[in-house]
């Protein structure tokens, strides 16, 4: 009874004593704001209700069911807040909530702040689904990762219009799938189209009459279609297949006839090219290749006839193998023919006769057609005839002049005697008695009488010699025996002996000679005495000598044998080797005669087999100096452009990377090599500094607007002016004429980019300006709002000319912006107006607009109408409009509230601090 007549509050019949009870529930208040918001009959207290309750299924439950359509419109709009960016739902409470009402995936994609949540729902969503749901979304990542999910066109395309101009970034994700996706599909129909081009082609080979050419185009055809990186359609595909199997089959069929051929035409000129060098051999060289003629024979015919069951030969090309078949079998019995032995005295009569019959017959059988090289070996062995014919004659001629010479030499022998010389005398008596007994018969009898008139000439000269030389020899001895005593330097008296010597020999050889020859021989030893032990310590130095050379003989052999020469050694190390071993070498130089020149020999030999190796790649290497030196040449004379200079550089380095050289060949080479290079060199030169000054005038009007524009950009101090200025520069640079395609891609681009740096400074300077601009405009603008506001509260009392004087000092400040300027003035007409209502009410519904802005709880008071606020805009722009630019609209809110008229003095105060604060805790 107590309790019916008690009720609460929020069962009170007073509208507002339900609303102010709602206000002051709290979170255990959930099932009586449930009943309130289902069941009270007030729409404002059902809407209060609504905004109070923070069970989502409750919310989903009314949006779907209430009888009253703004209750379910509010419903979902506080299930919006209660799922969006700012719930106090956890990520688990949101999956329950889900798992139990799957209804509430939309909504729950759409504004749930969970990342994880969001994102696998999405993914269980079907693409068509995504594409309908982005534009909706609350955040831009969620939005991103359907565009990226998206694949088809027709998707990507519907959530691109559903989402334009709302979410620029995502757009552009979208926009680049799409135009990927069209670049694929203008490449699929490149793609079909080059298929179906070389499909056609190959169909055009399989249903025109066979020419040569098509073996050619087939192999073309074919490996284009090989090397095709995609899979064309299956229509193209068979169409392909079965052209080709008809042209492969009838190429296949041209290869055989064709590869017969060229295997008929190359074996019959291997048969004429190996006639041709069968003449250019020589007898001897002819003699032994019998048998290789005979095994070459064979296995030609037998390839012949293997190859001409496959394919029938042309008919001249099998006459021209006839011909040197018929050659070839020729050759054996030729061969033969001159094989003879020759008598090592030389061939005279019947057996010079026989060899002659012999080989004219065989030569008269020889089938070696006339247009062959003629036979070298038939020309040597008609020479030989004839020689042998030659040398039969000059034999019988030699051995009359031998008899007639001998007899002369008889003649010379008598005369010697008569002269004295005796020496001579004798030599010359026992050779011609040497070469008498050669001779027989009559001729042996004449020259025998009077080599007995020499013998006793000579017998009666030696008894007159030992007369006269005997004294000589004794003067001889006794200076021998002097040089015993003698006190000079061994090398001196070495060579005092062998003058001695020397003259005892030049007195010849007298009879006397030998009573005498061993008192000088005993003489010489004695004084060569201390010459012995001398010439010893200087041959022990020179066999030391020998000993120190050998290692450098060693040296050298390991240089020549361990060097991989088939490999890549380092030729400029073997080169130092080579000169440090020879370096040494030099510096030995006694050493014994005889012994010291076989030691030379080897070396010398050992270094020729060196370079001999080095010979080859010296040669090589100046071969290709000289062809450097040659394409320099040709470069010098060619005309040369500025990409030249690449070539000379490549050839330069080319150069450096050969190796060792003749030191000689080296330099008269690098001589001419530079003389060369340095002129292409100059000009090339000439042509780059023609050719930049050329540029240059076509580059510099360009140049000169990009360095006024950079100037502008440094300079410009008003907005208006600076524009004006930059858009003639644009204008003026968009009218010069194009580039020439022959300037270099690098000063293009870098033009480009300086023109872009250029632009991009004047756009930093402009809104410099403009930011400038602003801050001046917004110091006018607060300027003239606070006189206004001094205005506004004067009153209808107020003098005129304190109305004056503030109105004149309002014009004074100028504000640019014309329709900044007309609002402004709006105010201060309606400034002495007395009802400042509609004042107060813009300006509340100003702060409203920035504390949803700024994401700021509202005043109690003014619930409600923020709630009706976000309503509105939610019915005008959809839940999932677009984020709006947080600094742009918080300027344009502020000249809002300059602009507004003043309310009444003590509302405006509270709304001027409300808006303070908002404001500043901003900034």
């Amino acid at each position: 009874m107590i309790s019916s007549i008690f009720k609460s509050d929020w069962q009170h019949q007073s509208v507002d004593k339900r609303l102010q009870a709602i206000e002051k529930m709290v979170a255990s208040d959930q099932p009586v704001l449930t009943e309130l918001a289902q069941q009270d009959p007030e729409q404002s207290v059902r809407l209060a209700a609504l905004d109070k309750l923070t069970d989502p299924r409750v919310l989903i439950e009314i949006s779907q069911a209430h009888a009253d359509a703004a209750t379910r419109e509010h419903a979902e709009l506080a299930l919006s807040v209660l799922l969006g960016p700012k719930s106090k739902l956890s990520e688990e409470e949101f999956r329950s909530l889900v798992s139990t009402n799957p209804a509430t995936v939309t909504l729950v994609t759409k504004h749930c702040p969970h990342v994880k949540l969001r994102s696998e729902l999405v993914s269980a969503l079907s693409a068509a689904d995504q594409s309908e749901l982005i534009a909706s979304i609350d955040y831009t990542e969620t939005r991103q990762l359907i565009a990226e999910n998206l694949e088809s066109e027709e998707h990507l395309q519907r959530a691109r219009n559903l989402l334009r101009g709302k979410d620029k970034n995502t757009e552009k994700i979208i926009k680049s799938k799409l135009d990927l996706l069209h670049a694929r599909q203008r490449q699929d129909k490149e793609n079909q189209d080059a298929a179906e081009k070389i499909c056609q082609k190959m169909e055009f080979l399989a249903t025109h009459d066979w020419r040569a050419e098509f073996v050619g185009k087939y192999s073309v055809w074919q490996q284009r279609w090989d090397s095709l990186d995609f899979a064309p359609t299956d229509q193209v595909r068979q169409r392909y297949q079965k052209a080709q199997s008809e042209v492969g089959a009838r190429v296949e069929q041209e290869l055989l006839h064709f590869s017969v051929a060229e295997s008929q035409q190359k074996l019959t000129q291997e048969m004429e090219d190996y006639c041709r060098h069968l003449a250019g051999l020589s007898r001897q060289q002819l003699i032994p290749e019998k048998t290789v003629i005979i095994e070459k024979l064979e296995q030609s015919i037998n390839k012949w006839q293997a190859l001409k069951e496959s394919v029938a030969p042309d008919p001249l090309l099998a006459e021209k193998f006839l011909m040197a078949e018929n050659c070839l079998i020729s050759m054996p019995e030729f061969c033969q023919s001159i094989d003879i032995d020759r008598e090592p005295g030389g061939t005279t009569g019947d057996a010079l006769k026989s060899i002659s019959r012999s080989i004219k017959s065989s030569i008269a059988a020889l089938k070696w057609p006339d247009h062959y090289p003629a036979l070298t070996a038939v020309a040597e062995v008609l020479d030989e005839l004839q020689q042998l014919k030659l040398q039969s004659k000059l034999s019988l001629e030699k051995a009359a002049g031998e008899l007639k010479k001998l007899h002369q030499r008889i003649n010379r022998l008598l005369s010697t005697t008569s002269r004295g010389d005796l020496g001579r005398a004798k030599r010359e008596l026992a050779a011609v008695g040497k070469l008498v007994n050669n001779y027989t018969g009559k001729d042996k009898s004449a020259l025998n009488e009077r080599l007995d008139k020499a013998t006793a000439a000579v017998s009666k000269m030696v008894d007159w010699n030992n007369f006269a030389t005997e004294p000589k020899l004794i003067e001889l001895c006794e200076a021998m025996e002097a040089m015993i005593e003698s006190k000079s330097h061994p090398d001196k008296i070495a060579a005092d002996i062998a003058g001695l010597q020397q003259r005892w020999k030049v007195l010849g050889h007298a009879d006397c000679a030998e009573q005498h020859w061993q008192r000088f021989k005993a003489a010489a030893d004695q004084a060569y005495l201390p010459c012995a032990a001398h010439f010893k310590q200087r041959r022990d130095i020179q066999r030391q000598n020998l000993k120190k050379r050998e290692p450098l003989v060693s040296q050298m052999r390991e240089l020549l044998e361990k060097t991989d020469w088939q490999g890549t050694p380092d030729y400029k190390k073997i080169e130092s080797g080579l000169q440090s071993i020879s370096n040494e070498w030099q510096k030995i130089k006694d050493v014994e005669r005889k012994a010291g020149r076989k030691q030379w020999e080897r070396i010398s030999k050992i270094r020729a087999g060196v370079y001999e190796k080095l010979d080859v790649v010296y040669d090589a290497n100046i071969e290709a100096k000289n062809q450097l030196i040659e394409r320099a040449e040709l470069m010098l004379e060619s005309d040369l452009t500025e990409d030249s200079l690449n070539k000379l550089q490549f050839l330069q380095n080319s150069w450096k990377q050969i190796g060792v050289t003749r030191r000689k060949q080296d330099q008269l080479a690098w001589k001419k090599f530079k003389k060369l290079t340095d002129s292409v060199y100059q000009k090339i030169q000439q042509l780059r500094k023609s050719k930049r000054a050329e540029e240059n005038a076509q580059l510099n009007p360009h140049r000169q607007i990009i360095r006024k524009i950079k100037s502008l950009a440094k300079s410009a101090t008003e907005l208006a002016e600076a524009d004006s200025a930059f858009t003639s520069l644009e204008t003026d640079y968009q009218a010069l004429p194009a580039l020439p395609s022959n300037v270099a891609e690098k000063i293009t681009a870098g033009l480009k980019s300086d023109y872009r740096r250029a632009c991009d400074a004047y756009s930093t300077a402009r809104d410099r300006l403009r930011k400038a601009g602003r801050a001046r405009m917004a110091n006018a603008l607060q300027k003239k709002a606070g006189l206004c506001a001094e205005l506004e509260q004067l009153g209808a009392n107020a003098s005129p000319q304190s109305i004056e004087k503030l109105q004149h000092a309002i014009a004074e400040i100028e504000i640019p912006d014309k329709e900044l300027s007309r609002r402004f003035n709006q105010r201060v007409e309606v400034a002495l107006d007395s009802d400042r209502s509609a004042a107060a009410r813009a300006r509340q519904l100003v702060c409203i607009d920035l504390e949803i802005l700024l994401g700021v709880e509202s005043p109690a008071q003014d619930a409600a109408l923020r709630m009706q606020v976000q309503l509105e805009r939610m019915k005008k722009d959809g839940i999932g409009h677009a984020q709006i630019e947080t600094g742009a609209a918080i300027r344009k809110i502020k000249q809002d509230w300059l602009c507004l008229p003043g309310a009444e003095a003590e509302l405006q105060q509270a709304l001027d601090q409300r808006f303070s604060r908002l404001i500043g805790n901003k900034s």
